[in-house]
């Protein structure tokens, strides 16, 4: 009897080893590659960026914290030895991040990757074992929040300034990598990297699952489902303020000229409609976060039910 347990222990274990080996799959599978942190980084901002000598500081380990907060907090939903063995394995990462022995230049990006693939297995999992109810709505809406405002912060400060030919094509490739995408960009254009072309896959490509306009199309899909804002009268045509903010990031980007956003103006070294229009996106995501916070999570309104309750009498 005591062998059976042993085997039939091994065999879930082997089970939940090969359901974390699928979702990192799907996800990667999902994404062109994952890219790997250049080996020859020294520059002193990734310290800060780590916050590795200041903890105060909002770094990958505080972002990476909240997380794991999240999945700790709802410990019912999350019970299982596949959860658990993603989530112990960012928290010990996190805690070598934070060792300042632990992490230095020469071993920075071996750290890095280990938490990349572990996040790539956590992502897989909350995508392939979460149920599709108003908590995955809000989380799906988090994510393409988040992807948006830093692919728009990424590109105002690599792209909108005009470069040397060199500098400019080192930027475009990071810029490629960093949104999964340098695998698309050769298999399509074959060519050298240029800005308009770079700039049309990252922002305008609607089938690119890394791309701007994705996101903000998905989350416009994902806000339409949302119970109706109480601001706005029942059976009004009216757009409320989120749903606002939705359609005209959507339509900025739709109305946008690659021309225009890749020509620097007279004189000057900035792409200002590039700029400009990244700047809008990132005003008009921030604030439509900040509606949904104060709508579905402030404590200063009368909460609203997000599903209807059914009561059986009898």
């Amino acid at each position: 009897r005591k062998s059976k347990l042993e085997a039939k222990r091994k065999g879930d274990e082997d089970a939940d080893d090969e359901v974390v080996g699928e979702a990192v799959a799907d996800d990667v599978e999902n994404a062109d590659a994952v890219e790997l942190v250049d080996d020859d980084a020294e520059d002193a901002g990734l310290a800060g960026l780590l916050a590795v000598d200041r903890p105060d500081a909002e770094g990958v380990p505080e972002a990476d914290d909240d997380a794991l907060g999240v999945g700790e907090a709802d410990v019912d939903s999350l019970r299982g030895s596949a959860w658990n063995r993603v989530l112990d394995t960012i928290d010990t990462q996190l805690g070598a991040l934070r060792s300042r022995g632990g992490v230095t230049i020469e071993n920075l990006s071996e750290h890095l990757n280990q938490i990349v693939v572990s996040l790539a297995a956590f992502n897989g999992l909350t995508s392939d074992r979460l149920m599709r109810d108003q908590a995955w709505r809000f989380l799906d809406m988090g994510r393409r929040i988040e992807r948006s405002l830093l692919l728009a912060s990424l590109t105002r400060s690599t792209v909108a300034v005009h470069s040397g030919e060199a500098v400019e094509a080192l930027l475009l490739d990071a810029v490629l990598s960093t949104g999964e995408s340098i695998l698309t960009y050769r298999q399509r254009y074959r060519s050298y990297l240029e800005v308009r072309t770079v700039l049309e896959l990252m922002l305008l490509d609607v089938n690119n699952p890394r791309g701007l306009i994705h996101q903000l199309v998905r989350l416009q899909e994902a806000m339409a489902g949302l119970p109706a804002d109480p601001g706005v009268a029942a059976g009004s045509s009216e757009l409320c303020e989120r749903d606002r903010l939705a359609l005209e990031a959507v339509t900025q980007l739709r109305l946008v000229s690659l021309d225009r956003l890749v020509a620097a103006g007279p004189g000057s070294v900035l792409r200002q409609d590039l700029d400009q229009t990244m700047a809008r996106i990132t005003h008009l995501l921030t604030r439509m976060s900040d509606v949904i916070a104060e709508q579905y999570f402030g404590h200063l309104r009368e909460s609203q039910q997000l599903a209807q309750a059914r009561i059986e009498i009898g």
